[in-house]
């Protein structure tokens, strides 16, 4: 037993070592797990040489023998993960997500920080991803769907940015339910910063950070795609709630599609830039979510919940409220049509429905403010 422990950790070590050596990443590291398998800690006596005649180029083998001669780093990242209660699982473990294990190169190893979900389709795992420049109808749908979700069970997981992400962990901070956060940069450099107390919530109700990055990796733009498809790789379906025609939440949606996920498309208004990368993937076959009745479906749940709670849940009342906040200080009604991306006709209807609520009033130069 003791034998296997410790070939279990130096596996682990030489791991760690491999994941932030620069220029190799998940497919490299998978050809030489190919090659040596468990036995990969004693790639620390291989020759350059012997890795060229594997297949290797002269530059990768160069790579590989200079990170694995760093000890010294090694060193500091185990000190940093003992001394931060951090987890570290590799895909030869056990708790490693079932769901993530199948995608075309999975992450060798994953950094963890609270409580592990196993990714099964069992878990109903969904991923929700959107704008980072969400709008009034962006967030209030994602607070809707986000809460019908949680409600029926499911595990949110998004990337913890700004905008439709953060409103999905809310979405499931706000249930007492926990939520999965990938991260595209290392546990001890959490990005954005003005999240870390979120983090901090979503851990302390029992959900869990992740991030496939050693733990003072900076946020640097090259790995979010790979956060992406990570996000992509740990749920059994997509929802896109916003995005433009480039954007990160389209490449998540690309790699659900990718790996056999289902992927759902919240439609938006035809003017509102935000809503045509959603409109290309809904021309593609991805399929419409216009309701939370259209949600469920989607998602296969046997039980939908009663009217009046699909009414508390009603984007339309949410969208009202967000549209209220706007309005605190007065707004245009071009103005208006530029924040919230609605149409005409949908603006018109909710400022009508304040208005006679009493919440907002139209001044005598034609703007309109909350009352």
């Amino acid at each position: 037993m003791q034998r296997r422990l410790y070939k279990v950790a130096a596996l682990q070590h030489t791991l760690l070592q491999l994941n932030n050596i620069s220029g190799v990443g998940p497919a490299l590291i998978q050809r030489l797990l190919q090659c040596y398998g468990a036995d990969m800690p004693a790639l620390c006596q291989v020759s350059i040489g012997e890795l060229v005649a594997r297949g290797f180029s002269q530059q990768s083998a160069q790579r590989i023998i200079t990170g694995l001669a760093d000890k010294d780093w090694l060193q500091q990242e185990l000190d940093r993960i003992e001394a931060q209660g951090v987890k570290v699982i590799t895909l030869y473990d056990d708790s490693y997500p079932e769901l993530l294990r199948t995608i075309h190169y999975p992450p060798p190893l994953l950094y963890v920080q609270g409580m592990l979900p196993t990714f099964t389709t069992k878990n109903r795992t969904v991923a929700v991803v959107g704008s980072r420049n969400a709008n009034a109808y962006g967030i209030a749908v994602t607070r809707a769907y986000g809460a019908a979700l949680v409600q029926q069970g499911y595990i949110v997981v998004s990337g913890g940015a700004r905008g439709i992400d953060m409103y999905a962990h809310r979405a499931a901070l706000e249930a007492g339910r926990p939520t999965v956060v990938i991260l595209g940069s290392g546990l001890l450099k959490p990005y954005p910063l003005e999240h870390t107390k979120m983090f901090a919530e979503i851990v302390a109700v029992g959900g869990t950070i992740m991030s496939p990055f050693p733990l003072m990796m900076a946020p640097m733009p090259g790995n979010f795609p790979a956060r992406n498809r990570i996000i992509a790789g740990c749920a059994s379906a997509c929802i896109v709630v916003q995005a433009s025609e480039k954007s990160g939440a389209l490449i998540t949606a690309s790699y659900a599609l990718q790996e056999g996920r289902d992927v759902g498309i919240v439609p938006g208004s035809i003017f509102d830039p935000l809503s045509k990368g959603c409109h290309t993937l809904l021309a593609q076959g991805a399929t419409p979510l216009a309701s939370i009745d259209e949600l469920y479906q989607f998602m296969g749940c046997s039980v939908i919940p009663p009217q009046e709670t699909v009414q508390q849940l009603s984007a339309q009342e949410q969208i009202g409220e967000q549209l209220h906040r706007i309005c605190v200080q007065p707004h245009t009604l071009d103005e208006l049509l530029q924040k919230t991306g609605m149409t005409s006709d949908m603006l018109y209807d909710h400022l009508w429905d304040l208005q006679v609520k009493g919440l907002i009033e139209q001044t005598v130069t034609g703007r309109w403010r909350s009352c």
